[in-house]
């Protein structure tokens, strides 16, 4: 139909046919039958209906939904997979194998290359594909087998009972764990595995042996770790290792070659080149591939920087389910960061640096009663004085309990990025964290240590074994307790006042929370009083928390 009709029902089926025959219209889209006896006029999708039912009606057919798999990708003519379980007896007919004669074993095979025709290696091995039937027929087993995803896609049910010696998983095990809660996986792993993971586990619903239709309650796609790429002005690709860069040395860019080179310079490169031409090409993100020779191999940079530096840059690359390119400024920046955090907690001489005992006499570690101590602390900073023997008890005690802040504050961000998925953020809390430690410029307690290395040992299993090793702890750290969140820590007991001048700020104070209006006007009168000498102000301006400003003439 023309576009004046295609989305209105003609008023006639004379009209409909009229107007097809006099366009010369063919077309696949839905629209109305014509020349079709009673159905003339109907839509297509109704009318596919009532010529169904009319077909039932009459005994010449019957309704049936159809699903298809994609059995091109599932039946392999090759000889790794599990065999079919099926038999073709001489009438060309099906005939399924019986439990008993189960398990249908590979042959032994020393070639394993196609059969002449193109059939499957098995098809060779006579001996094996001709068996003799109960009642004395031959027969000739299914040559094909099943990819190598198919006989995994019910390991999940046998995790829920490892230890069954009688059979795959009970009802029992199953009834207890129900489904599995998350499931993550690409997007290509999700049309392929998880496909016959549904497949066969609905399959096994139907049979009862499963309490539940779905395999999997919630699924995760995780991103695909991209690299960079060259082409030159052609849209020709050209390998990494043909590739210079140009006006400044390259900051590696995964891969090997002199563009890839993890050794290079941390300086940008202005553009890039090949190196036997002079050409420019154009740098852009692609997949990993051989030809293209910009293929990070994991075994090469743990060789050169350590497992847990690359757990922690893919961990920091970026939210898991985004596509990322590899980019090794961004791994020496995870390299550079686990060696500021070792430098911070252990001498040249392999000794754990931490705060000597009369130091954290009075804040006792991360409990409320460490965090109650620290709060009195200013009030018997006399007392503390005298205990010290330094007279620094009082400072000491409010770095410890600003170490115990970053702390908490760290394990925030870490929690839920367990939650949400985006781990970077929970390296950018290590980071800061290290940072916020530094800044009040003590060192951390024993507690305090291993608060923080039990927070980071899932990103950084190898330095937190060390450290807690090297801190005389029982048992490994995989089985220790993780840190528990105090939100005490999380409620801010400062703030920096903005000082303001006409609206211009001209100084900035870190004060106590909730400091009063006469304070914050004390406090910024005598800060900037060399400003404000001659000057007349007409108007104070005050935000709790926040800043004081001065109108002044």
């Amino acid at each position: 139909m023309n576009d004046d009709t295609s989305n209105t029902k003609p008023a006639s089926s004379t009209a409909t046919a009229n107007l097809e025959i006099q366009n010369n219209i063919c077309f696949t889209e839905p629209g109305f039958l014509i020349n079709s006896m009673e159905f003339t006029g109907l839509e297509s999708q109704e009318a596919g209906l009532k010529i169904a039912q009319k077909l039932e009606s009459l005994g010449l057919g019957r309704v049936q939904v159809t699903y298809k798999i994609r059995d091109w990708i599932f039946s392999r003519q090759r000889y790794w997979g599990e065999p079919f379980p099926l038999l073709i007896d001489k009438n060309e007919q099906v005939v399924v194998l019986s439990e008993n004669d189960l398990p249908v074993e590979l042959p032994d095979l020393t070639d394993f290359e196609p059969s002449p025709d193109g059939s499957s290696p098995l098809a060779r091995v006579q001996d094996w594909v001709e068996v003799t039937l109960k009642n004395g027929e031959k027969a000739k087993r299914v040559t094909d087998t099943m990819p190598g995803w198919a006989g995994s896609c019910w390991y999940y049910l046998r995790f829920m009972d490892p230890l069954n010696p009688e059979k795959a998983w009970s009802l029992e095990a199953v009834n207890y764990w129900k489904q599995v809660d998350l499931y993550v996986g690409g997007a290509s792993h999700a049309v392929m595995h998880l496909l016959y993971a549904r497949f066969w586990h609905k399959v096994l619903f139907d049979l009862g042996l499963v309490p539940t239709s779905e395999p999997f309650k919630k699924l995760f796609n995780q991103g695909m770790v991209t690299a960079f790429a060259f082409k030159d002005l052609t849209g020709r690709l050209v390998p990494t290792d043909e590739v210079i860069a140009t006006k400044a040395t390259a900051a590696g860019v995964g891969g090997s070659g002199s563009a890839g080179s993890s050794g290079a310079s941390s300086s940008v490169a202005t553009g890039y080149q090949h190196i036997k031409t002079g050409e420019p090409v154009e740098r852009f993100i692609s997949k990993m591939a051989k030809s293209l020779k910009n293929v990070v191999n994991p075994d090469d940079v743990i060789n050169q920087k350590g497992c847990d530096v690359l757990r922690l840059y893919q961990m920091f690359m970026g939210p898991l389910d985004d596509d990322k390119p590899w980019d090794d400024v961004g791994l020496s920046g995870a390299d550079s960061f686990l060696k500021r955090l070792w430098n911070f907690l252990v001498t040249p001489n392999g000794e754990i640096k931490m705060l000597p005992d009369n130091d954290i006499s009075v804040a006792t570690g991360g409990g409320a009663e460490g965090l109650a101590a620290v709060a009195n602390a200013n009030a018997n900073a006399n007392a503390v004085a005298n205990a010290d023997g330094d007279g620094d008890g009082a400072a000491n005690a409010n770095a410890i309990e600003q170490n115990w802040r970053a702390l908490h504050k760290a394990l925030k961000r870490v929690n839920d990025a367990f939650i949400l998925f985006n781990f970077n953020t929970a390296v950018a809390a290590f980071m800061e964290c290290l940072n916020d430690i530094k800044a009040t410029g003590k060192e951390l307690s024993k507690e305090q240590i291993i608060f923080l290395i039990k927070m980071m040992q899932p990103f950084t299993p190898h330095l937190s074994a060390e450290l807690w090793s090297k801190l005389d702890q029982k048992g490994w750290i995989d089985n220790a307790s993780w840190p528990e969140l105090d939100m005490k820590y999380l409620i801010k007991n400062d703030f920096e006042l903005v000082m303001q001048i006409n609206g211009k700020v001209r100084k900035k104070k870190v004060v106590d929370i909730d400091t009063s209006q006469d304070q914050a006007f004390s406090l910024a009168e005598s800060e900037m009083s060399e400003l404000l000498t001659n000057k007349t102000i007409i108007k104070k301006i005050f935000v709790l928390n926040k800043l004081v400003n001065f109108v002044i003439k």
